[in-house]
């Protein structure tokens, strides 16, 4: 049996479009740790509810016209050979059997591009599921992927918002820090973009698997590591991927499904209450600390457009 390495594919459903808005200081920046990329959003748009397997974001317009998600993905189907997809198998995979034109239950594939996005080889791929439209733009290496989608009500408000949604891909941007502290930009921070962890703990199971492919309410918990269940009684969130796989041979034109053999499982404790607030704001930290809070400093990018500070306080209880 051939072994891959790949983790469960997550393909984002996302909300629906908004009015024009131009490239300004306004925008934020989310960044996320677990995929390592971040992505400009308009300053006036709301984030949507964290995942818990914080794979990426969604960034939802004031009139909730339309919405965009950025995203993290394993490469985790193979092809024929049982290798990881390439980018071209994984689009042609997502746009139908039979390539654009395919149709099924009201989704047509319309167009598809080749273009750049975060410096590297990308694909566009723009479909319609009953008169609404969707863009999206894949970057796939061999074992992780990257996504950008847009949904919009209609073709027409696509057409309309396509100098934002360029303004968004070309922000699009990976960063080869695991360290949360040397990739977050100060002003992010104090505006309440990253979540900080109390603790964070990761680990490996081979018994438990399936439980990469059923819903959270559907776990067995009689079956979860212990673990997961001493630290979940603890209030902390764990999330599986699937870590390891093993492929079976294909059967005549059948291609086997590949069996999951190991999960690896991520457990994040979030703090009850934190806050950042900027370095030099002593009248911030000296409050906080009334209210109980325990401030420590943490390093940042310095945004010369707010601060020219190297740090902030991380006040938390």
């Amino acid at each position: 049996m051939k072994k891959i390495i790949i983790g469960g594919l997550i393909i984002v459903v996302l909300g629906l479009a908004v009015f024009l808005i131009p490239k300004s200081s306004d925008w934020q920046t989310y960044e996320n740790t677990r995929y390592e990329f971040s992505v400009d959003y308009p300053g006036n748009w709301d984030l949507g509810e964290a995942p818990t397997n914080n794979d990426g974001r969604e960034f939802i317009s004031p009139n909730g016209e339309m919405s965009c998600r950025a995203y993290g993905f394993q490469n985790a189907l193979p092809n024929e050979q049982g290798d990881p997809q390439t980018l071209d198998e994984f689009v042609d995979w997502l746009s139908g059997d039979s390539g654009l034109g395919y149709e099924k239950e009201n989704y047509v594939a319309l167009e598809r591009n080749d273009t750049i996005m975060d410096g590297k080889e990308a694909q566009e791929l723009i479909t319609v599921t009953d008169g609404l439209a969707t863009r999206a733009v894949y970057t796939l290496g061999e074992e992780t992927g990257r996504g950008l989608a847009c949904y919009y009500e209609s073709e027409k408000i696509m057409e309309e918002q396509n100098e934002n949604f360029e303004i968004i891909k070309d922000s699009f941007t990976t960063s080869a820090s695991n360290d949360i502290t040397n990739m977050s930009e100060c002003t992010n921070l104090i505006n309440g973009v990253l979540v900080p962890l109390k603790d964070l703990q990761t680990f490996r199971d081979t018994k438990y698997t399936e439980v990469t492919i059923t819903s959270r309410d559907s776990w067995d918990k009689d079956r979860l590591p212990e673990k997961v269940v001493s630290l979940e009684n603890k209030n902390y969130v764990c999330y599986p991927m699937s870590t390891e796989f093993d492929h079976d041979e294909s059967e005549g034109d059948v291609m086997a499904e590949p069996a999951v053999t190991e999960v690896g499982w991520t457990c994040e404790l979030e703090y009850n209450d934190w806050k950042y607030l900027g370095e030099n704001d002593d009248v911030g930290k000296q409050d906080a600390e009334k209210n109980g809070f325990t401030c420590k400093k943490e390093t940042c990018f310095a945004d010369t457009e707010m601060t020219n500070d190297d740090s902030v306080w991380l006040c938390t209880k």
